[in-house]
């Protein structure tokens, strides 16, 4: 028996396309699934109660398996360029997809193409050259966005956010291949804003009381950042031993700044799922939500750990 659940219909979408894709069957639903959708409320049956947030079962193997896919980008570090590409795409696919609750319709594939490109130069020249290429895409963006879309309407604004957020925090995330600390510069990209997201989720379970931006992340309280900043400082020391450039002194302040800029990151894009009126942007990552909720800390975090290996360039 086909169940309520077998079609699929996307809101923001034609109803006669949705159908008709439906009609098609597998392949239909397929092509359905990979164009940019609103995000789903979460099933009643698989929303977690625990006072952890989220299902732990399912959000450990997640985790084991992104830093496992990040430890292979290390050691092959075009892989990495990928990597970074896959994620951009996913985020820019989960956002344009949030804002048609808007009832916005973002350009999507003018917006990857413009962070795609940005990304590259980043990868064979420099950020700066990244920059200058996207002025030609934005152009092409405002251009779009004066063509009136089928459903919703364009709107210039959240399309320029999204190449802003996703196209400079990934060029600067992968320009990390073109320094001699490669690998360490990318580990700290990672590993920090990890260590701030578990440390704050830990401490705020345990004794989290004082909000710490109600109107913007209500689960957010004072006692989760001193658990996010003391972990990132714990980790960052660590892993200034592994350079010959940094001291424990400058150790503790990049983890500082990584903390500032992970919770900085995370609270900008709770302030733009608060303003769709969404949980999450997307659920490609069991128990984590979408691409944009593990990337949020490290898009904002990316451009520090540029400026990060210049610095450690010119002190080695």
């Amino acid at each position: 028996m086909k169940s309520e659940d077998d079609s699929v219909d996307l809101p923001g979408q034609s109803g006669a396309l949705s159908q008709h894709m439906n009609d098609m069957g597998a392949l239909g639903k397929i092509v359905l699934a990979l164009v940019p959708h609103p995000p789903r409320p979460p099933h009643p049956s698989r929303a977690s109660h625990s006072k952890a947030g989220r299902s732990l079962k399912a959000a450990v193997p997640t985790a084991l398996l992104l830093l496992g896919i990040v430890a292979a980008a290390m050691v092959w570090l075009p892989f990495y360029g990928f990597v970074v590409a896959a994620f951009m795409t996913l985020a820019v696919w989960e956002l344009t997809g949030a804002w048609m609750l808007k009832g916005v319709d973002i350009p999507f594939v003018p917006v990857v193409l413009a962070v795609w490109m940005m990304a590259g130069f980043s990868y064979v020249t420099n950020v700066a050259y990244a920059l200058a290429a996207s002025l030609i895409w934005v152009v092409l963006i405002v251009m779009w966005c004066t063509i009136p879309p089928r459903h919703g309407r364009r709107d210039i604004w959240p399309s320029l956010l999204i190449v802003a957020w996703v196209g400079i925090g990934g060029s600067c995330a992968v320009s990390l291949v073109s320094f001699a600390q490669a690998r360490w510069l990318i580990a700290c990209l990672v590993l920090l804003p990890v260590a701030s997201d578990t440390g704050g989720w830990a401490l705020g379970v345990l004794c989290g009381k004082h909000k710490m931006a109600p109107k913007i992340s209500p689960g957010k309280t004072w006692e989760g950042f001193a658990g996010s900043l003391l972990l990132t400082v714990v980790v960052a020391s660590v892993m200034s031993i592994y350079v010959d450039s940094l001291n424990l002194p400058a150790g503790v302040l990049v983890g500082v700044l990584a903390t500032l800029a992970a919770v900085g990151g995370d609270l900008l894009e709770s302030k733009v799922k608060r303003y769709l009126g969404v949980k999450d942007l997307g659920s490609v990552f069991p128990g984590h939500g979408g691409a944009m909720d593990r990337v949020d800390s490290i898009l904002l975090w990316a451009p520090c750990v540029m400026v990060l290996g210049y610095v450690l360039s010119r002190v080695a």
